[in-house]
């Protein structure tokens, strides 16, 4: 019962549509691209590359992003590998780079992931029960955070899947197109995130699984490690900044300070402890129970199973792989044996198969609603309409804008303003990176100024027109203190533009506010005093 390419177009539409709603539920729609530190990061990131295609390559690519860095201080090409960034250029350059259209973008690749389940499930459990998998994996909460996070994660779970999908092809009909698919599915993934290096151990268990040792003594099965060795070899090698060195040390990625390796349980309450007991039969029925009974693992549970296991085995061992995002690889695979598992219940209960598949169909709409309900919607943290007035500004067209704010407002502000106006345009300064320095975690930290004075000179020099001061963010830390004695020491400098309500309301000691620097309009910016990209560059 194979799907047809109008049956595979047709999942994915309507899962697009469901993914898309759970969006807008979400508050998605209405708020800043800052729910993780590297959101914002990840968007501009694949804003430089969108707009550098959309130029025709204007100058060497070191130098635009040199260039484009000074405007919106948040690229991060080279600490993270390109195909997230690939893929956002890929749909911007027709669709734009709108939050609308991000989401629309993100909505897709959860859409993708529910409509490969879809078809998987499908030959198995039947079109009633792989739709209903797959409708099930939209809602769970880990899913739903990320289909609406601009980050690299979502993709990941997908390309791995499709890789899983690539190999139970092969092992089901050894062939140099299937292997070939599954080495461009993880060399995709590898040059996604350097995590990707996780589905070189699927094969091996695929083969232990299986007990398919012949196939390696078939060429074609060595292809797929030939297309992953010659697509992200290159960039390992030669890409600036490429596998973390200049954000942590590279002994930290290995093992870490201090750590030790440890079963992480987080994905269980991401997902929901209520698909762990229909999975567990599913694991049994299908893996379980075959190798007991000395028979083979048919290749599409082993697959899964691998896919599992290998996720489940490298985030116990890889320290910075703590976040539950990383556990997104593995939940098309659970959902998978928890379909099997309901099956299961379905055939083996007493009474008409009918009032069991209702019974069941119940249990996972009841299930779906917690879901929907588990996770918070996102909440605006007041910064879209602080980019948005002073973008209308026609006077401050060539000032200079300074967000003092941590490291997520920085970023939030910062995408807002290269979303909404024509790039490059105004060059925007992070108060952690030309007030003061830190490491990419935040350590090290010192300030660069240590009065008002001193301060006040350099704000003049640039000049920087604009500051949009968050007043209750890193409220301790050493620059924050002297910035606010400035507006306040030199008040007859600075003229107050605007208070917004920020991510802690607004009132004595909280919100947004926003100063211009008295007879700024006239003078040119010195973009040597603005810094320059971080180290690795």
């Amino acid at each position: 019962m194979a799907i047809s390419p109008r049956q595979a177009l047709l999942s994915l539409l309507l899962f697009w549509v469901l993914a898309v709603a759970l969006q807008w539920k979400g508050g998605a729609f209405r708020a800043e691209f800052g729910s993780h530190d590297d959101e914002p990061a990840h968007y501009v990131t694949g804003l430089m590359v969108r707009d550098y295609v959309a130029g025709f390559a204007p100058e060497p690519p070191l130098e635009y992003a040199r260039r484009y860095y000074r405007h919106y201080p948040k690229v991060a090409f080279g600490h993270w590998p390109p195909v997230f960034y690939v893929a956002q250029a890929a749909w911007t350059l027709p669709f734009g780079a709108s939050r609308g259209s991000m989401l629309l973008f993100l909505g897709l690749l959860s859409a993708g992931l529910a409509a490969a389940l879809f078809a998987a499930l499908r030959p198995s459990v039947g079109t009633a029960g792989a739709a209903a998998a797959a409708g099930v994996l939209l809602t769970l909460p880990l899913v739903q955070e990320y289909a609406r996070v601009v980050m690299s994660d979502l993709l990941h779970g997908l390309l791995f899947f499709l890789a899983g999908l690539a190999l139970a092809g092969y092992f089901r009909r050894p062939d140099w197109k299937w292997s070939a698919a599954f080495g461009a599915a993880a060399a995709a993934a590898v040059l996604n995130k350097g995590t990707g290096i996780a589905l070189a151990a699927l094969p091996l268990l695929m083969i232990l699984l299986t007990r398919r040792f012949d196939v390696l003594l078939r060429p074609s099965f060595w292809l797929s490690a030939v297309v992953v060795a010659g697509a992200a070899a290159p960039w390992y090698l030669l890409a600036p900044a490429a596998m973390h060195q200049s954000a942590v040390p590279l002994s930290y990625v290995i093992v870490g300070p201090e750590f030790t390796p440890r079963f992480r349980t987080d994905w269980m309450f991401e997902t929901g402890l209520w698909l762990l007991p229909p999975a567990a039969v599913g694991f049994w029925r299908t893996v379980v129970e075959p190798l007991l009974r000395g028979r083979t693992v048919e290749p599409l549970w082993g697959a899964a199973a691998a896919l599992f296991l290998t996720t489940l085995g490298f985030r116990s061992i890889t320290p910075l792989m703590a976040d539950a995002r990383h556990a997104l690889p593995l939940v098309a695979p659970l959902v998978m044996f928890a379909a099997a598992g309901a099956a299961h219940v379905v055939r083996v209960l007493p009474g008409a198969v009918r009032w069991k598949a209702a019974g069941i169909a119940v249990v996972v709409l009841a299930a779906a609603a917690v879901n929907v309900q588990a996770l918070p919607p996102k909440r605006p943290a007041g910064f879209i309409p602080v980019a948005l007035d002073l973008l209308a500004e026609e006077r401050l067209r060539d000032s200079a804008i300074l967000i003092a704010s941590d490291a997520i407002g920085e970023g939030m502000f910062i995408e807002e303003v290269a979303m909404h106006e024509e790039r490059p345009g105004h060059m925007v300064l992070r108060a952690s990176k030309v007030l003061s320095d830190s490491g990419w975690m935040g350590e090290g930290y010192t300030s660069f100024f240590d009065t008002p004075e001193q301060l006040m000179e350099y704000l003049d020099s640039v000049p920087v027109g604009v500051v949009v001061l968050e007043e209750d963010a890193a409220p301790n830390q050493s620059h924050q203190r002297v910035l606010r004695r400035v507006m306040t020491e030199f008040s007859d400098r600075w003229k107050p533009l605007g208070e917004y309500a920020g991510r802690g309301g607004l009132g004595p000691g909280t919100g947004i506010r926003v100063y211009g620097l008295v007879g700024h309009e006239n003078r040119r910016v010195d973009e040597s005093r603005l810094g320059g990209m971080p180290a690795g560059w």
